[in-house]
């Protein structure tokens, strides 16, 4: 009924790393060098309700599909359209 994968990562070690950041004036984010560090996992397609946990079990997201009807999800996307 409800999946869980566990990567390797250590989410508080990530944001720590991110939030010790500047910002680039060329707008260049560093990702390259966050990506040595933390592999990005390889789980496949969730279609079920699913919870990803680092190494540690702390949730670090919850994929909740198709919690939305699709004229809710649209209704949304209308309302927050006029921030872009």
């Amino acid at each position: 009924m409800f999946g869980t994968d566990q990567t390797e990562w250590d989410v508080t070690r990530m944001a720590d790393r991110v939030k010790n950041r500047r910002p680039q004036p060329d707008g260049d984010d560093d990702t390259a060098e966050l990506a040595k560090f933390f592999i990005n996992p390889q789980f496949g397609h969730f279609d079920e309700p699913s919870t990803v946990l680092d190494k540690h079990g702390r949730i670090m997201v919850w994929h909740l599909p198709k919690i939305y009807s699709p004229f809710r999800t649209v209704c949304i996307f209308l309302a927050l359209s006029w921030l872009w």
